[in-house]
């Protein structure tokens, strides 16, 4: 398979994975003989971290403009999903097979920079306003992973919860366009297809319907931040974040005892959810492992009496520890199989795990023999390795902090 004036590197894999480059754009194109329905999953790898400092809130106003703006160019279809983080943006779309064509169409139309209308970008700024005012008082939902990511990151921690509806209103179309044209290139792109259509067949389509030539300027980074945000940091007081680093394992069964590990401590009625009714709050919030270099796990809570209460019982569960029966190791071993096997991956989740993977976040889903060669005390020891590098935050005088044990 060849690109006109661009070098393609093709690897067939596990279900048929293959991977091609073009205009900068990283594009991994999976088939799956048995689906009925084709997944895309566009990632921007720029995110409300490449915010300017005094623009808070424009990388998520321009999701949802360019939610709107691809959503013109399909209106048969779903408009896509969009979603900001901090390091990134993902666009997210799954149709029955037969409309591959438009769905991929309407994926690339994020990266076609249309004219902002000003009756849309009105919309789209209330929009956002919206968001911002659901969150208070469900601070738990968004902003404790938030901070625990940005504080794994290691990126501006003020910058976290900087956007308000004011500073959401004073964006102009003048700043969108800026930001796309900076953020929004090819070569900042992964593009993950999963579907029953040959890859050849897909290569030829977007051969026909490139990415616009992308744009030869630098993405101006943050001004240090001198002064608290001005967000609404008194609908955090009650939010944790919990991050957990840990070096990159040398065994692969280092690597899934991890992995079972973290849904030992995480899971519905796992171990963490135990502690947190006795400590006057309830977990409510997500948890992933991220990264074949460090793992990073999200928690948090709603409004809980006493952080600080919370946070103590915390630390002291995840040093408790204790013995796992083995009915509970097998549970165990069958969800991680369940949520990490490609064949039970519904074709969004697969398109999500393959992008995960191509960005190096993530590692490719273990055989179920490899799952049962991990021991309960490679969990217990592996629980151990996550517990003495947890590390709490929280939201004090608008900023985040640690928060000591």
């Amino acid at each position: 398979m060849e690109l006109t004036g661009t070098q393609v590197r093709v690897e067939e894999e596990r279900l048929g994975l293959t991977e091609l480059a073009s205009s900068g754009l990283r594009v991994l194109l999976v088939r799956v003989p048995w689906q009925r329905s084709v997944a895309v999953h566009l990632r921007v790898l720029r995110g409300s971290g490449d915010d300017p400092y005094d623009r808070a809130g424009l990388a998520h106003l321009v999701e949802h403009e360019r939610v709107a703006h691809a959503a013109t160019h399909a209106p048969s279809l779903p408009p896509l999903a969009g979603r900001t983080e901090v390091a990134w943006t993902d666009y997210r779309l799954c149709v029955p097979a037969e409309h591959w064509r438009d769905a991929l169409g309407q994926a690339m139309a994020v990266l076609h920079h249309g004219r902002l209308t000003d009756t849309r970008l009105a919309h789209e700024r209330q929009a956002v306003v919206v968001e911002l005012a659901r969150a208070v008082g469900r601070p738990a939902l968004r902003l404790g992973p938030l901070l625990a990511s940005v504080a794994a990151a290691g990126s501006d921690l003020a910058a976290v919860g900087a956007a308000t509806p004011d500073s959401i209103r004073s964006l102009t179309s003048k700043d969108v366009d800026n930001f796309l044209r900076d953020a929004y290139q090819p070569q900042h792109c992964l593009l993950a297809v999963t579907s029953p259509i040959p890859g050849a067949e897909v290569g030829r389509f977007l051969k026909a319907h490139p990415p616009e030539p992308p744009y030869h300027l630098t993405l101006a980074k943050r001004s240090v931040v001198d002064r608290p945000p001005a967000g609404p940091e008194a609908a955090l007081s009650g939010t944790l974040a919990m991050t957990m680093l840990a070096a990159r394992p040398t065994d692969p069964h280092n690597h899934l005892a991890e992995r079972l590990a973290h849904l030992y401590l995480t899971e519905p009625h796992g171990h963490l959810d135990r502690l947190s009714s006795p400590s006057g709050g309830r977990i409510v919030g997500s948890a992933m492992l991220v990264g074949r270099q460090a793992r990073l796990t999200m928690l948090s809570w709603g409004q809980v009496t006493s952080a600080a209460r919370l946070g103590a019982a915390l630390h002291g569960g995840l040093r408790a520890g204790g013995p796992m029966a083995p009915a509970e190791l097998s549970r165990l071993r069958e969800r991680l199989y369940l949520d990490r096997s490609f064949e039970s991956q519904t074709p969004l989740g697969l398109a999500g795990q393959v992008l995960r993977a191509a960005a190096g976040e993530d590692a490719p889903p273990a055989p179920r023999a490899e799952l049962e060669r991990v021991s309960a005390r490679q969990v217990d020891q592996a629980i151990g390795k996550l517990s003495e590098a947890a590390v709490l935050w929280r939201i004090a005088d608008g900023l985040p902090q640690p928060l000591e044990s």
